[in-house]
């Protein structure tokens, strides 16, 4: 993947974002302590490790800048206006505003704004 170029989402990132949501589905399952690193063992998880075990799931690889990583960035950025998030799905979920609702309506929101 050639992160220099920006790459419209697609049907292979929709199927992600669709597979993290599902892998959200509890309160039980969302990890409110992400450091980024996302054991393979692991048995719940921070919206970037449900993301890329989605990944890895759907596409059998994983590269932090695949355009359904990207999408959910950008509505992070849209939607923390005036907080300086350093690493934004880190912060963000961690964030003790942030609900599993917010994390929901996140991956809704991008699965939206990708065109079929």
């Amino acid at each position: 993947m050639d992160a220099s170029h920006a790459v419209a989402p697609g049907p292979l990132d929709r199927a992600i974002l669709k597979r993290a949501d599902v892998i959200l589905s509890a309160a039980n399952l969302w990890s409110r302590a992400d450091d980024r690193k996302c054991l393979p063992t692991a048995t719940s998880w921070s919206i970037y490790c449900a993301a890329e075990r989605a990944t890895i799931e759907i596409t059998g690889g994983f590269h932090h800048r695949r355009p359904a990583m990207e999408l959910v960035r950008q509505i992070v950025d849209e939607r923390s206006k005036g907080r300086s998030y350093h690493h934004r799905l880190m912060e963000y979920n961690n964030d003790a505003s942030t609900t599993l609702a917010d994390v929901h309506s996140l991956f809704a929101e991008a699965i939206g704004r990708i065109p079929d």
